[in-house]
């Protein structure tokens, strides 16, 4: 599973619900997991765990389960001068343009900014470091022609709203 460039905030409930993983290698990168009323990120017993470049800030509870050890112990330094952990998760406010109206670009003095993977694949489309979030790396890429969301809950009124934005000069051609 790869989790990779999103913007997961404002949930009633858990950001990331993992919690049935077991046997899965799990990839999750250059995230904003904040502001959610539950857990940032839950994981239960993964076959494998690959957690860095996130930033998780905000939620009732950043992490739980099955995290490589140290995550979220802000031991170190990113490129950027931010605390970090030693997988080059932060913990900072995002600096979202306006979050209240679902514009969840970064402001330019955002800790979020080419704060991502440094790996040359998860690049900006300007060839700078991968900011972290929705608006980084070089844009959308889905390889799968439907989209099937398993023991999905989103909230008390049972709504499930999945909302594919372009953020690139190109169309999704």
């Amino acid at each position: 599973i790869n989790v990779v460039n999103n913007t997961i905030t404002q949930n009633d409930s858990i950001g990331i619900n993992l919690d049935n993983a077991t046997d899965l290698i799990i990839d999750v990168k250059n995230n904003i997991i904040s502001d959610n009323l539950g857990i940032g990120v839950l994981v239960i017993k993964p076959l494998f765990m690959s957690f860095g470049y996130n930033n998780f800030y905000g939620n009732s509870r950043d992490i739980s389960g099955g995290f490589p050890d140290s995550t979220g112990i802000m031991n170190y330094t990113n490129l950027n001068g931010t605390n970090c952990d030693k997988y080059y998760n932060i913990s900072k406010y995002p600096e979202f343009v306006n979050p209240f109206n679902e514009d969840f670009h970064l402001l330019s003095g955002s800790n979020c900014i080419n704060a991502g993977s440094t790996f040359d694949f998860y690049r900006d489309s300007d060839g700078s470091l991968n900011d972290m979030g929705a608006f980084g790396g070089m844009g959308l890429l889905i390889n799968k022609t439907e989209i099937y969301f398993r023991n999905v809950i989103i909230g008390h009124n049972e709504r499930n709203v999945f909302k594919i934005f372009n953020n690139r000069n190109t169309s999704f051609n």
